[in-house]
């Protein structure tokens, strides 16, 4: 909610008052708002967005619910090494190493698996079901 306040009420008009590229503006909103109305492509996107989010928090409610927050709390850091490990797969196999999309594996690429394993055996040791069943 107050995202999309935030949102409507100062980045909206105040990117709109902004010099640039996009009919003279740096972002325009009604342009935006007419290219949605128009565009089949773009509406199909947003409905599959919503249905997604709504089935991934339906989801995580019933994590909730069936084990416990701690459960949540677990899966909620698989998260972003899910994405990351979607976004290598498709800049090597299905766009067949080199396309626009995906992420490719550079030298700062174990800086992230390090701090993945981190937050993992953070959230492992916060969680733990006994004091001291983990160590450092």
């Amino acid at each position: 909610l107050w995202g999309t306040a935030l949102c409507l009420f100062v980045v909206y008009p105040l990117v709109y008052v902004l010099p640039g590229s996009d009919h003279g503006s740096y972002e325009d909103p009604f342009n935006t708002f007419e290219m949605f109305m128009n565009s089949p492509t773009i509406q199909y996107a947003f409905m599959i967005y919503f249905v997604v989010i709504f089935l991934y928090n339906l989801f995580a409610i019933l994590v909730t619910f069936m084990l416990s927050s701690v459960w949540h709390a677990i899966l909620d850091n698989f998260r972003p090494i899910s994405v990351w490990a979607v976004d290598l797969l498709i800049f090597y196999v299905i766009m067949e190493e080199g396309g626009a999309f995906g992420e490719p594996w550079t030298k700062y690429s174990l800086v992230q698996v390090f701090g993945m394993f981190v937050l993992l055996y953070g959230t492992s040791i916060y969680n733990a079901p006994n004091a001291g069943s983990l160590f450092l």
